[in-house]
């Protein structure tokens, strides 16, 4: 057998690396700041508190304490440290999570009602046509890592519910108020949770869905709509 048959056969390509395998590596390296960060504090402090005492440290006990230190460091970061590490993250994802592929949803979002202006429900009153808006209030929290829609028809018109990206439809519950609960996953750890009052279209079933497929029917009459973006970095897999 030749050597470049021999390389042949021993030549394995590269699997190629998944954006959720890229920003997980981001994630590692803020992390690692963060430690790092962690780590420098508690030495100075140790610094500046001193041993105390009469009896100098030996070496054993030097070792001992640092390896103490280094331990408290890692559980620290792994229960959420002090944020840096969600700070780095955002500055890393900034600079260079696009030229590794990876941000946030920026496509036009095509749900979860209708929001182009050439779909938008046209009223007819008197001679004149007019165009049916939908009011938004929105909300944020930092700490949730969500963004809430509060959405409300004046007209009280039925409108047509769908995802706003492309994703897997995960959830699909109804209260006993009537309420529909619909949950997707877009990727990358981004997920829409749509609540309202109305119907879900027929044989609706758990699995992907595309952006501005109809999913159900909002009934503006009996309530506001909510609709929550959400960020969940613990659901994203390698």
């Amino acid at each position: 057998m030749s050597e470049v048959t021999r390389l042949q056969r021993g030549y394995q390509p590269r699997a190629e690396v998944t954006n959720e395998q890229k920003e997980a590596k981001i994630r590692e390296v803020a992390e690692m700041y963060e430690k790092h960060f962690l780590r420098e504090m508690v030495k100075s402090m140790r610094a500046t508190v001193g041993d105390g005492g009469l009896i100098q440290k030996n070496q054993a006990e030097k070792i001992f304490s640092e390896q103490l230190d280094e331990q408290y460091v890692e559980n620290w970061g792994k229960k959420g440290g002090v944020g840096l590490a969600d700070l780095i993250q955002d500055q890393l994802m900034q600079r260079f999570g696009e030229q590794m592929g990876l941000r946030f949803p920026t496509a036009k979002p095509q749900g979860p009602v209708a929001l182009d202006a050439a779909s938008k429900a046209r009223l007819q009153d008197g001679a004149r046509a007019r165009e049916a808006r939908v009011g938004f209030q929105t909300t944020s929290n930092a700490a949730e890592k969500q963004v809430n829609f509060k959405m409300n028809d004046p007209e009280k018109l039925t409108r047509e519910v769908a995802p706003p990206w492309s994703g897997r439809l995960t959830e699909m519950t109804t209260g006993a108020n009537g309420e529909q609960v619909l949950g997707v996953d877009h990727g990358n750890g981004f997920r829409s949770l749509l609540k309202f009052q109305g119907e879900l279209v027929t044989n609706l079933r758990p699995g992907p869905v595309e952006a501005g497929q109809a999913l159900g029917a909002w009934d503006s009459g009996r309530g506001d709509m909510n609709w929550t973006l959400e960020f969940r970095p613990d659901s994203i897999t390698e």
